[in-house]
């Protein structure tokens, strides 16, 4: 780069390296000179320097655009905090996580990945323009209104696939060997908050499954309580596993549902309106069963506080694997300047005996790992599924048999899509569920933590109906 040809040329050189070496050097000596980091008035006033200089100055002037440097600057900030709750919402992910509070949304209703050039559904929600349009879980999205998804991400997607009620949007999928185009009406999405059905009917063992803490979830878990009373509710299975959390207000009134004295969460943080106590209010609140709680490694935030407060008060016990770990809040400061908000820990939580779960989670009283799905069987499933055999099979049956699933497997062995017997079952319950317009709520088959927790809601409904028959005003709190 440097050709010398004379005296002033290597000055120049000389020169040019000096200023490279003190580049080198300065930021050492920043470092050692903060002699004042209380000074606020004195480092807004360094920063306006700073950007200043850069921008008048900078060789590269599609890097100088004030938007870019004072977001980048932000984020530096807020990632100095090591804290990944603490950050910078841009409009759009400001409205996304609205959506997520508030469950609900203008859209087609169905829940999807990505899955290497394409996107995948998951599965439809029940009753939605997704579910009514026949979409199955594995079914692959090649396009929409016209865009290829290959290059889109599970957001991308959502964002498209979402929209005004009442507006149409195209899509092309691929269901096993097909290929077709659908066209879906959007509508109001109401997010599932609860799913719910009975397991022991017999027994009066109910299965309920809360998957977040939103605006409603407190009316709905009400409501899918007082179905299954009426229905026989004497032992319940609480299913709060892959659940992420949400408002802490919900969180705290679904406890106070099953716990009626003490604690039920409490708050420390800097400011005074940080510090506060939920207390139970023994107001419509259901203690006459046994409560069996599942958790995993995706139990977080406000699933993290309704399993503390029942496992604290003696309410139940917690069944499966240790939950995730987050006991901080966070404010939501919306408002901001060109319709940014800003989200910042504000509040620890601690559960009622006084313990911070953060960065430590909640181990279970009684420990049961479940092993995800193989990738092999996965696939497999996806097969079955795009190739419609057990789809056809349902078609002209209200059930099936032991020997309906020998046959099949028989038939599947010879396709080579063959999957262990208790994935076939699951395959068989779920389409019968889907004839009903409902997607299937539990799988006895492959899930081993339900089925634990099953044999543990039976145990602990005979101690219960045992201590009632010798004191009829017993409390089902049986670890109290």
């Amino acid at each position: 780069m440097f050709h010398s040809n004379g005296a002033g040329s290597k000055i120049s050189a000389l020169a040019l390296i000096a200023v490279f070496m003190a580049g080198f050097a300065g930021p050492a000596r920043a470092a050692e000179e903060h002699l004042d980091d209380d000074n606020l008035a004195a480092y807004i006033q360094l920063f306006n320097q700073v950007l200043e200089k850069v921008q008048s100055g900078y060789y590269d002037t599609e890097k100088i655009q004030p938007g870019p440097l004072i977001r980048a600057a932000i984020d530096g900030m807020l990632d100095s905090l090591d804290d990944q709750y603490t950050r910078l919402m841009v409009p759009k992910d400001y409205k996304d996580m609205q959506v997520k509070t508030q469950g609900k949304f203008g859209g087609v209703g169905m829940v999807i990945e990505k899955a290497d050039t394409a996107i995948r559904v998951v599965y439809p929600l029940d009753g939605t323009p997704a579910f009514r349009a026949g979409l199955q879980p594995g079914d692959l999205i090649i396009d929409i209104a016209g865009e290829s998804t290959d290059t889109m991400n599970t957001e991308d997607a959502a964002d498209r696939l979402r929209g005004t009620p009442g507006t149409d949007v195209s899509i092309r999928v691929v269901h096993g060997t097909k290929t077709f185009p659908v066209t879906l009406k959007r509508a109001v999405i109401e997010l599932e908050s609860v799913i719910y059905d009975a397991i022991d009917t017999e027994q009066g063992i109910q299965y309920l499954r809360l998957k977040d803490f939103t605006e409603h979830s407190t009316k709905d878990m009400k409501a899918a309580l007082k179905e299954l009373k009426e229905k026989g509710l004497s032992a319940l299975i609480l299913d709060l596993r892959n659940n992420p959390g949400g408002l802490l207000d919900a969180a705290s009134d679904i406890s106070d549902i099953f716990v009626d004295t003490g604690l039920l969460v409490y708050t420390k943080g800097r400011l005074a309106g940080q510090n506060r106590t939920f207390p139970s209010t023994a107001r419509g609140t259901y203690t006459d069963f046994p409560v069996v709680v599942l958790t995993n490694g995706h139990s977080a935030s406000g699933a993290e506080i309704l399993a503390g407060a029942i496992r604290d008060s003696g309410r139940g016990v917690l069944v499966g694997t240790k939950t995730y770990g987050k006991g901080v809040v966070q404010s939501v400061y919306d408002h901001l300047a060109l319709n940014y908000a800003l989200t910042v820990t504000t509040a620890t939580y601690y559960t009622p005996s006084g313990v911070s779960i953060h960065k430590k989670g909640i181990a279970p009283d009684i420990e049961v790992d479940q092993s995800p799905i193989p990738k092999e069987i996965q696939e497999a499933i996806y097969k079955i599924r795009g190739s419609d055999i057990i789809l056809e099979f349902a078609k002209t049956r209200a059930a099936f048999s032991d020997e309906d699933v020998g046959n099949l497997m028989k038939t599947l062995k010879d396709k080579k899509m063959e999957v262990p017997e208790p994935y076939l079952r699951y395959l068989l319950r779920d389409q019968f569920y889907r004839k009903q317009g409902k997607n299937i709520p539990f799988d006895l088959d492959t899930d081993i933590q339900l089925r634990r927790a099953i044999e543990i809601s039976r145990t602990l409904l005979r101690v219960f109906r045992g201590s009632r028959a010798q004191n009829p005003g017993a409390t089902p709190t049986v670890l109290r």
